[in-house]
């Protein structure tokens, strides 16, 4: 199965605001600042071993004054020739949801946008599932707003089952790992849990701390999944090779101080064969 990531460089990546009220990176972080030569290093290094594993790539062109841009992701939800445009509950990132709107409209995706009121924060909080076929959206945990499930499926017109978490982003705490659910236990409703095993899914809870360096914050390619490089690396190598995946440790470092890793750098175009190339 062909698969499409859309990134976007951090030219102009850095620390422009401070979410420490529910990002605890910001507070853990509080005195690093970012280099941006070595997260230009690190995100190129993701970019090529992406093109070496045959992935289709977009490039999304920065803006400066878009600081965390380069999380492209979480302004936006892409499946086929649709486009959900993000509601951030942080006024300050509205304006990566007003760039990647323009960007869609010329591309020539059908736009929806989340009505005033709501928060929906893209690609973090809702992962499409090739193997079932459905839409796992995050809600709760300050972020994404459980209506938003019923106005993704209406528009998407594919199933959507609405997770319950307790942390930041969805993308920070569980990854879909084609039909694995590796979530942290005590971060997802276990209620949320039942629902996705009902689905079909097969769930493995792993320990809390795992997100401590974006442990859950991967993406896969085939049979090899990327993590970031992190003390966590053993313990999730262990996890992997359990379910007959090989891993990939990429450097993510630089986007750890505001609470990203290579997930939060990938935005999936879901079902991308059904627009032209982009």
């Amino acid at each position: 199965m062909d698969r499409k990531f859309l990134l976007s460089p951090p030219i102009y990546y850095e620390k422009a605001y401070d979410f420490s009220d529910d990002n605890n990176f910001y507070v853990r972080y509080r005195d690093r600042q970012i280099d941006r030569l070595k997260a230009w290093n690190q995100w190129s290094h993701i970019v090529s071993r992406y093109m070496d594993r045959g992935v289709l790539l977009h490039i999304v062109e920065a803006s400066e004054g878009l600081a965390e841009l380069t999380f492209v992701g979480d302004s936006i939800f892409l499946f086929g020739k649709k486009a959900v445009i993000s509601r951030f509950r942080h006024p300050e990132r509205q304006k990566e949801a007003v760039y990647m709107k323009e960007w869609a409209l010329r591309k020539g995706f059908e736009i929806m946008e989340i009505p005033e009121g709501y928060v929906f924060e893209g690609n973090a909080e809702a992962f499409y599932s090739h193997q079932m076929d459905v839409i796992i959206m995050g809600y709760g945990g300050n972020r994404t707003s459980i209506e938003v499930a019923e106005m993704l499926q209406d528009f998407l017109g594919v199933k959507v089952i609405p997770v319950e978490k307790y942390d930041f982003h969805l993308d920070v705490v569980l990854f879909l790992l084609k039909k694995y659910i590796i979530y942290a236990k005590g971060k997802v409703s276990e209620e949320s849990i039942k629902r996705l095993e009902s689905e079909g899914f097969k769930t493995v809870p792993v320990p809390p701390h795992l997100i401590e360096d974006l442990g859950l914050n991967s993406t896969y390619i085939g049979s090899t999944v990327f993590i970031n490089d992190s003390k966590n690396v053993p313990e999730l190598r262990k996890i992997y090779l359990s379910l007959g995946f090989d891993v990939e440790v990429v450097d993510t470092s630089e986007f750890h101080l505001v609470g990203g890793g290579v997930k939060c750098l990938t935005l999936e175009h879901y079902r991308f064969e059904e627009l032209p190339d982009l």
